[in-house]
Order: structure tokens, then C-alpha cells, then sequence
């Protein structure tokens, strides 16, 4: 028989029924980078008024950081003409590896109210690029699992010294 009580068990021994090891990664450092998120214009979006147009702003989010654009009002087809720019971001891991699969940016489309919470309009999922000044391309926007427009923009991930 086994005189242990409950009290002296681990949490992972009670969880489990047996002991578990404790597995973590550890590094040495972190390299830094700035991201610079090019947001140019997006199309086709829902009208989410009762004008038939929305007010539309998007808000990228990379790692622990978020940024939001201007609104523009009364439009479907949003220009923000606008960077974005996250500096100094650790990112953990070998540089080879970052480059090969760096994080994925995450950007949002919302439709500003005066009144009342914002409406979602769609999301996309982002992958930056290292190379100099990529160029512009178009991401699918997605709301559940409908279409809900198109954004032009790029991003641009650059390690530090």
C-alpha cells in the first residue's frame, strides 16, 4: 500500500495519476525587430450603415501589440495610405528560423459607430516578409467563414543590430 496522502501529492501527480516531468525552453537572448505594416486600401467590404456604407478602421495585431488605423468614413472601399510601424519586438528563437517562420500578423476591419460598440467586418491572417520593401498584395478577408472583402498591404520584418 502506498502510506502517501493527498496532501503531500504533486499537482501533476493528482491531475495525471502519475508523476510528469517539467519540460521548458529556455534562451539565451532575443533578437529585435521593427515591423512595418503598410496598410494601403481595401475592397469589396459589407456595408454595415444603414446608408449602405461603413466607417471602416483596421487594427493589426503582431505578438503582445496592437495598432489601429485612421477611420475613413462613409466608404466601402477604404484608402488608408498609411505604415504602421511596431518597434523593437523580441522575437525568441534562432534568426534562420524567424525568417523560414516568422509570427503571423493578425488584421482586423471594424466599422466605427458614434453610437454604441464597433461591428466586426472581417479578419485576415498575415505573414510578414523579410526581404526589402516587399510588394503590395492582396489578403482575403474573412468574416466566420464568408468573404467579406479583400486588403492591400504588405509587411515588412526587420532584425536589428
Amino acid at each position: 500500500m502506498d502510506d502517501k496522502s493527498e496532501d503531500s501529492m504533486s499537482v501533476s501527480t493528482l491531475s495525471f495519476g502519475v508523476n510528469r516531468p517539467t519540460i521548458s525552453c529556455i534562451f539565451d537572448y532575443g533578437n529585435r525587430y521593427h515591423l512595418r505594416c503598410y496598410m494601403y486600401q481595401a475592397r469589396d467590404l459589407a456595408a454595415m450603415d444603414k446608408d449602405s456604407f461603413s466607417d471602416p478602421y483596421a487594427i493589426v495585431s503582431f505578438l503582445h501589440q496592437s495598432q489601429k488605423t485612421v477611420v475613413v468614413k462613409n466608404t466601402l472601399n477604404p484608402t488608408w495610405d498609411q505604415t504602421l510601424i511596431f518597434y523593437e519586438i523580441e522575437i525568441f528563437g534562432e534568426p534562420a528560423t524567424v525568417a523560414e517562420q516568422p509570427p503571423s500578423i493578425v488584421v482586423e476591419l471594424y466599422d466605427h459607430d458614434t453610437y454604441g460598440a464597433d461591428e466586426f467586418m472581417g479578419r485576415c491572417i498575415c505573414q510578414p516578409s523579410l526581404e526589402r520593401m516587399p510588394r503590395l498584395a492582396w489578403f482575403p478577408l474573412t468574416r466566420g467563414s464568408q468573404p467579406s472583402g479583400e486588403l492591400l498591404a504588405s509587411f515588412e520584418l526587420i532584425q536589428r543590430e
